[in-house]
């Protein structure tokens, strides 16, 4: 799960949004005001854990095709269609640049994701309650 904040932070990076990875989490909440509360623990340095909620604008899931990942998704009031597996493979003209890397894992790849367009897909609650 990662949660992302548009106000700027200490982890803000160029797009001016704040973005961290929480592995795993202990809870979730759409509080109803446009914004999320994702609930997890911290190791401290002294090995104990500090629970607290982080406080977000959007999340975004990679759920797999674990169970707990669709429980996560409805419990933020996200709308669900049935998942179906499936395997597939790219179709990719003579030439282009990743011909030939089926099955290639890269452990140290790095992705930056550019935007085209506000329209993500992203579903919010706009809704402000007074």
């Amino acid at each position: 799960i990662a949660v992302l904040n548009e106000s700027p932070g200490k982890h803000t990076g160029e797009s001016g949004m704040e973005m961290r990875s929480v592995p795993k989490t202990k809870g979730e909440r759409n509080t109803g005001f446009g914004r999320f509360e994702v609930y997890v623990d911290q190791k401290l340095t002294d090995g104990g854990l500090f629970s607290h909620a982080v406080c977000c604008d959007a999340v975004l899931l990679a759920t797999g095709s674990a169970p707990a990942g669709y429980g996560l998704a409805a419990s933020l009031g996200q709308p669900l269609e049935k998942p179906y597996p499936s395997l597939f493979s790219f179709r990719l003209r003579s030439g282009h640049p990743l011909e030939g890397l089926q099955g290639v894992s890269l452990p140290d790849a790095e992705l930056m994701l550019e935007p085209q367009e506000l329209s993500t897909g992203i579903s919010r609650n706009k809704s402000r309650k007074r």
